[in-house]
């Protein structure tokens, strides 16, 4: 299992992060603080190999610290922000925390996700 560290930009209106790379089942991301955002949108790029799916999570947790502190966040019609190619989604929930985890995947795989949250 890898921890991916992530990149953000802040400019006072929107969080711009992104986490990299993501090869194979259970990397996970750096979980980011989204408190006051309410508008979220994920992008995922690079290229998905050996079955390579990366789920969104958030919690409300105050410091989440395990698997546990986390649910599958969804795009506010039902379905999980889930990526098993490149491709973008809404989020619909509202989180203190936000990151991105491989389920599955064999190796193979160099995705990076992104994420722009506006206030």
């Amino acid at each position: 299992m890898a921890t991916l560290e992530g990149l953000k930009i802040v400019d006072g209106i929107a969080l711009h992060y992104s986490w990299t790379p993501f090869a194979a089942d259970a990397d996970v991301g750096d979980a980011l603080d989204v408190n006051r955002h309410t508008r979220m949108t994920i992008q995922m790029v690079g290229t998905f190999a050996g079955g390579l799916t990366v789920i969104a999570e958030g919690s409300l947790v105050a410091a989440p610290s395990t698997d546990a502190d986390y649910f599958p966040l969804t795009n506010g019609s039902g379905t999980a922000v889930s990526f098993g190619s490149i491709g973008g989604m809404l989020v619909g929930e509202n989180v203190k925390w936000i990151r991105l985890r491989a389920t599955a995947g064999s190796g193979g795989a160099s995705v990076t996700g992104y994420i722009l949250a506006v206030v």
